[in-house]
């Protein structure tokens, strides 16, 4: 319910407001998690969208409630009124950036909720290269009159004149 089971602090885990909104919210949640990593931070206070399945990943910004909603104007989530807000702009979704903070992530149980924070991380990880080539991650071709054993070494295509190169793969052994 959000209230601590020891203690009288005030100061105890503010995130359990997230949590326990998220909870009465979705039955159908086990588990909730918030995501602090650099990337995902960044991106919750960036006009760089996240993409993410058809869409942009959604930023939940607490500073746009009221300050009886909001507990605060700091910023952050830290009351059970901006808690059930961003329960109610997760809707069905399994995660959302929080603005300034990362991105908040849910799931039926851990196991799957380490899945999406994973994939969380990783597409925000991704984006980060994209921008940095300057597009994004798709398989180029390149020309060449004949391979070069640097580049892996047989020619390929019809007229044995393709190398192809794999932004995805690139990645994959950047990480």
């Amino acid at each position: 319910d959000g209230q601590p089971v020891t203690g009288t602090r005030l100061g105890l885990i503010e995130e359990r407001f997230i949590h326990s909104e998220i909870y009465r919210a979705r039955p159908d949640v086990g588990a909730v998690a918030l995501i602090h990593t650099p990337e995902l931070a960044a991106f919750s206070v960036s006009s760089v969208a996240l993409p993410r399945g058809r869409g942009n990943l959604a930023v939940f910004d607490v500073r746009k409630l009221n300050n009886a909603e909001s507990g605060m104007a700091s910023g952050m989530v830290s009351s059970a009124p901006a808690g059930r807000a961003l329960a109610l702009a997760l809707g069905k979704s399994d995660a959302m950036l929080v603005f300034g903070q990362g991105a908040v992530a849910v799931a039926r149980t851990s196991r799957d909720l380490v899945t999406v924070a994973l994939g969380l991380r990783t597409s925000a990880e991704t984006r980060l290269f994209d921008l940095g080539l300057g597009g994004a991650t798709t398989a180029l071709a390149f020309t060449r009159e004949k391979a070069i054993p640097e580049a892996g070494g047989a020619n390929l295509g019809p007229s044995a004149a393709i190398q192809r190169v794999d932004r995805l793969g690139v990645y994959y052994n950047f990480l």
